[in-house]
């Protein structure tokens, strides 16, 4: 149900976020929220379309697999903290969720 992140061979990736893609992303960030878990979307707005990228001159469909994406994408929790316990709850609440 979710795309996440990898590491190819000799990368080796600090996580400073979690970003996964998933579909129906709206609808089970509420659902992650509801069960106590938030998830964000850091950047909403994809590069192209950003205020400082406006004298490029992009339009919203020059980038059709940046929009699309930019509808899947979201941030799990992810700090020295979690617990193993947490990130179990947040898997579970996955499975629950696309069931």
């Amino acid at each position: 149900y979710a795309d996440v992140p990898d590491e190819g061979e000799g990368e080796y990736c600090v996580f400073q976020t979690f970003v996964v893609q998933v579909p129906r992303r709206d609808e089970l960030m509420g659902y992650l929220k509801k069960n106590g878990v938030q998830a964000l979307v850091h950047y909403p707005l994809p590069l192209h379309l950003q205020p400082a990228a406006k004298n490029l001159g992009y339009q919203e469909n020059d980038f059709p697999v940046t929009m699309e994406m930019s509808k899947k994408i979201m941030s799990l929790p992810l700090y020295p903290e979690l617990s193993e316990q947490q990130q179990d709850h947040v898997a579970n609440l996955f499975k629950a969720f696309y069931k």
